[in-house]
């Protein structure tokens, strides 16, 4: 990958979340092959970091739920947001895989 970084950016304003416990779940497809390790993400305002890891033991060519739980002390301000970052440090030494994120979810 030339860039250290790919980020997706929903708009600002997007997310409206009450303060609490919090599950955060998306689904994810990987092909065969090497894959990226993590997926990074970032809820803006108040700022929550989340990494979701161990993605080369799911299954393949599959549709798989990852999921976790997070406590949010405040809820999201006017301009919150979420960031998905893959990096290029968690990527394998030789090309990647596909992969594909669909149903992102929080519920309380």
């Amino acid at each position: 990958m030339a860039i250290n970084t790919v980020k997706l950016v929903s708009p600002k304003g997007a997310l409206k979340i009450p303060a609490g416990e919090l599950k955060v779940s998306m689904n994810i497809w990987l092909d065969q092959g090497r894959v990226a390790d993590k997926i990074h993400v970032t809820l803006t305002n108040p700022t929550i970091n989340l990494v979701f890891s161990d993605l080369k033991k799911l299954p393949r060519r599959e549709w798989v739920t990852i999921e976790t739980t997070v406590n949010r002390n405040m809820a999201s301000k006017a301009d919150d947001q979420m960031i998905l970052e893959i990096k290029k440090e968690d990527l394998p030494a030789t090309k990647a895989a596909k992969f594909f994120i669909d149903d992102i979810e929080i519920k309380k």
